[in-house]
């Protein structure tokens, strides 16, 4: 076994993909960052990531990568007058939203 890794799924929202497929928009926090840590547990869960091949999820055509993006994204240690950074979904991923 590997090292213990804790996600938090915080929000979901249901969709369909330009090609008639079920997609869903996954809100997510990690606490602990490890490698690959989103993918792996989505997939164990049975929900992998849109265009992640590697962990069982489906490669449409329509999808050029692996569809995750980091919204917001705070480093640690967490100073009490930090900021977290933002940044907006790739054109890719807005395009096909």
């Amino acid at each position: 076994c590997g090292r213990r890794a804790r996600t938090e799924i915080r929000d979901v929202e249901h969709a369909v993909g330009p090609g008639g497929e079920a997609v869903s928009f996954v809100k997510v926090r990690i606490y602990t960052g490890r490698l690959h840590q989103i993918r792996v547990h989505l997939s164990h869960e049975g929900h992998p990531l849109v265009g992640d091949g590697t962990y069982g999820g489906s490669c449409p055509s329509w999808v050029p990568r692996i569809f995750l993006h980091a919204a917001k994204l705070v480093l640690l240690p967490d100073a009490p007058d930090a900021d977290p950074a933002s940044q907006d979904s790739p054109g890719a991923l807005q395009a096909e939203l």
